[in-house]
């Protein structure tokens, strides 16, 4: 039960509220200004509050402008995507950085594949596309390396596959968090574990 509440679309959209506003509590009490990089235009989304702390990796990694590869556990051998996230170090990372425009239509060459791999708890289609839609407006739209909406989902899916191949969800599956993130460069390659 525990598990379908966190792997829930839903439960995504509500943890994002409470991280936001935990993290305006937090940075108003540590009286921190954060200055989004992007100039607000008419096609740029003002960012309000989008930092949020994680615990998976040690504090002594300093990672910076790079992406997680985020999976779910299905169960003890499989995984699911949950997203590929750009990130500003290993804990902060930047959401909603430009408004983009979401087409599922777009997505056709790889559906299977979404289908397959990339799906919402409830598994279906207007569902899933929900979830997908969500993906890459919050992650989607601050990504380092230039890619279109049908190339971050085509991308996604093949770091997932590679992951899959090398064994790389065992090695970051963090089961007191149930989070499994794999760093990646910004040439879209596994960040090996000792970095």
């Amino acid at each position: 039960m525990l598990q379908f509440i966190y792997n829930s679309y839903f439960f995504e959209i509500f943890h994002n509220y409470y991280l936001r506003a935990k993290n305006i509590v937090w940075f108003h009490q540590n009286q921190i200004t954060y200055t989004p990089l992007n100039s607000h235009s008419e096609d740029t989304i003002p960012t309000t509050l989008s930092l949020s702390k994680l615990e998976t990796i040690p504090e002594e990694i300093e990672l910076t402008d790079f992406y997680y590869l985020s999976l779910f556990r299905e169960s003890e051998i499989t995984w699911s995507i949950h997203g590929l996230w750009p990130q500003t170090n290993a804990h902060t990372y930047p959401t909603y950085c430009h408004k983009v425009t979401f087409d599922s239509s777009l997505l056709a060459p790889i559906l299977e594949k979404l289908e397959q791999y990339w799906y919402s708890q409830g598994h279906t289609l207007p569902l899933d596309e929900k979830f997908w839609q969500h993906e890459y407006e919050k992650h989607g739209s601050c990504v380092y390396t230039p890619m279109n909406e049908l190339e971050y989902f085509q991308n996604t899916i093949q770091l997932y596959e590679k992951a899959l191949e090398l064994g790389l969800p065992n090695t970051y599956y963090n089961p007191k968090t149930k989070k499994c993130l794999i760093p990646v460069n910004q040439k879209l390659e596994f960040i090996p574990p000792s970095h």
